[in-house]
């Protein structure tokens, strides 16, 4: 199977695995549609394709605020992208809370909120680290990879799995 987690914003990025060969693919959000398209050839055609992207509130944004107007639409453009690509091209498409993929994954066990920005992204960070040994782990990519260790252990029905022994490489 071809897994791809998304975490579509601007900051974001997109984690491609292949399941079969145990390598992990991590890019930063690419900008333009010929790279994301790009991105999501990478790896050969198969016939279990899943793309799993992170579901958002487009009015809310971290803490609770609303956020601006343009914030939203570009978001929203971002993750139009990406799902209208990935389903062009044979993907199935879940779409995953911010709230369950990190309960998951055990970023509420700190006792931190999403409150606190600069504290929980760096909290979501150091999880990433310790489960991607392998993986330059950034704030950009931290989410995405969470999102990808979230789906794998869904796909299998268990919550104890790692991805880290697989192979990765940087796009």
């Amino acid at each position: 199977m071809q897994l791809v987690a998304c975490d579509p914003g601007v900051h974001g990025a997109l984690v491609l695995a292949d399941t079969r060969q145990k390598k992990i693919y991590v890019q930063n959000m690419p900008e333009d549609t010929h790279e994301l398209e790009g991105l999501l050839n990478q790896l050969p055609r198969h016939k279990h394709r899943k793309l799993v992207i992170e579901k958002m509130s487009y009015a809310m944004s971290g803490g609770g605020k609303v956020s601006n107007p343009r914030s939203s639409g570009v978001l929203g453009y971002a993750t139009g992208r990406v799902v209208g690509y990935a389903a062009a091209r044979g993907y199935e498409i879940t779409e995953v809370t911010p709230v369950k993929w990190m309960r998951a994954v055990g970023a509420y066990d700190t006792g931190l909120t999403a409150r606190d920005r600069t504290r929980w992204k760096n909290n979501l960070k150091q999880i990433a680290m310790e489960h991607f040994p392998g993986v330059k782990v950034t704030l950009q990519n931290a989410d995405a990879l969470l999102i990808l260790l979230w789906a794998y252990r869904e796909l299998n029905g268990d919550h104890t799995l790692t991805l880290d022994s697989w192979d990765i490489v940087r796009l």
